[in-house]
């Protein structure tokens, strides 16, 4: 819905406030997004200008909105710690992969422990990333500085993905052993 005025009567001032009340009338229920935009113009300058705001509503059922509140505080789940993989089981080579007569054995790229540490730290995920970049990310990516910048993140992405079956193998060892 717009409504346009020309002019309006009201001088709008520091010692002559003006509030302006909206009001949402809608039939059906959901989430609602409008902008209300107020034109001025300053009568000493003779300039227009525009103050714009976005409006959010929304429309539902008190009583649904009240079975729906949580019942009791959230609590997140205590972080537990992992111990390093120390023994490693070799496994059946893909065939795929003897299809190239490798010279050479590359060498194991550890994850650096600073590195690791912060990575390991129980701080937020945001306050994790900002370390990183602040302190193992290039300022700059160009021709030099590709390299260590994507070795830094795929060290990071192989410590998330270990977490990530850190987590899965715990899951479901509690599952194994729980009496349901």
């Amino acid at each position: 819905m717009t409504t346009t005025s020309k002019s309006s009567p009201f001088e709008i001032s520091i010692t002559r406030p003006l509030s302006v009340v909206i009001e949402l009338k809608h039939s059906f229920i959901g989430r609602y997004e409008d902008r209300v935009e107020f034109v001025f113009e300053d009568s000493q300058l003779k300039q227009h200008f525009i103050i714009s705001r976005a409006l959010r509503a929304i429309v539902g059922n008190a009583a649904d909105h009240e079975a729906l509140a949580p019942k009791v505080p959230y609590t997140p789940r205590t972080r537990s710690t992992s111990k390093p993989i120390k023994k490693f089981v070799e496994g059946v080579k893909p065939p795929a992969l003897n299809a190239i007569p490798y010279t050479v054995k590359l060498p194991r790229a550890a994850i650096p422990s600073r590195l690791a540490s912060v990575l390991s730290s129980p701080d937020g995920t945001a306050q994790i990333v900002s370390q990183i970049r602040k302190r193992f990310l290039p300022g700059v990516l160009d021709s030099k500085s590709y390299g260590p910048y994507f070795k830094q993140l795929l060290w990071a992405e192989e410590h998330q993905a270990e977490c990530v079956i850190f987590r899965i193998q715990n899951f479901n060892a509690i599952q194994k052993n729980s009496p349901l």
